[in-house]
């Protein structure tokens, strides 16, 4: 098929019509509207993206998007982090209880009671993450323990808790700050977590 002069000048026009509106579409800027930093939706969780992660993330970074399940079936419970431009939300303290530990279970009605009131102070959430739990068992535990937290949620294989925030035996209190950013790792020690929420 051959095209003449006339037909040539405008598949140039259209082409170029096209190309800039989708420059235009891409260089538009949307308001980012102020949106809570966690949510209970319906779906089970997707896999974790870390394809690209080289162990956890360092203080400072951004932490990633991420679903866990929750605690009824059919439902998880979803982080959307806050990119560049956004608005700031609240900060949040991310208390780690591996059940199967005798210490971390001791803590749920002493120090952890503690750091939840000292979070609250700040207006910062609290969410509990159950590591190596399946959501099964997190009903179980919010009845026989009575957790300090606004959420508590299962991380079955810890890939959020441990392998993508860095928490550990050591380092089982997380903390975001407003931006989303992971601003401090540290035991389970009220000094150590007055510090850091005083600097968020």
């Amino acid at each position: 098929m051959k095209l003449n002069s006339t037909d040539l000048l405008l598949v140039l026009i259209a082409v170029a019509v096209l190309v800039k509106a989708g420059y235009d579409h891409q260089g538009t800027v949307e308001e980012a509207s102020p949106t809570p930093a966690s949510s209970v939706v319906s779906g089970e969780p997707a896999p974790l993206n870390l394809s690209a992660q080289n162990g956890p993330i360092r203080i400072g970074d951004r932490v990633p998007d991420f679903r866990l399940p929750a605690s009824l079936p059919g439902e998880s419970f979803a982080y959307e982090g806050r990119g560049e431009g956004s608005s700031e939300g609240s900060p949040v303290l991310i208390v780690l209880t591996a059940t199967g530990c005798g210490e971390c279970l001791g803590r749920v009605d002493g120090i952890d009671r503690e750091a939840y009131a000292l979070a609250k102070g700040v207006g910062a959430e609290v969410w509990n993450f159950l590591v190596y739990e399946a959501a099964t068992g997190v009903p179980d535990f919010i009845v026989r323990r009575g957790p300090s937290a606004d959420h508590v949620v299962a991380d079955p294989e810890s890939k959020v808790s441990v392998t993508t925030l860095g928490g550990s035996d050591t380092q089982c209190w997380l903390l975001i700050d407003r931006k989303g950013r992971l601003a401090w790792r540290g035991p389970a020690e009220l000094e150590g977590l007055r510090t850091a929420l005083a600097q968020i």
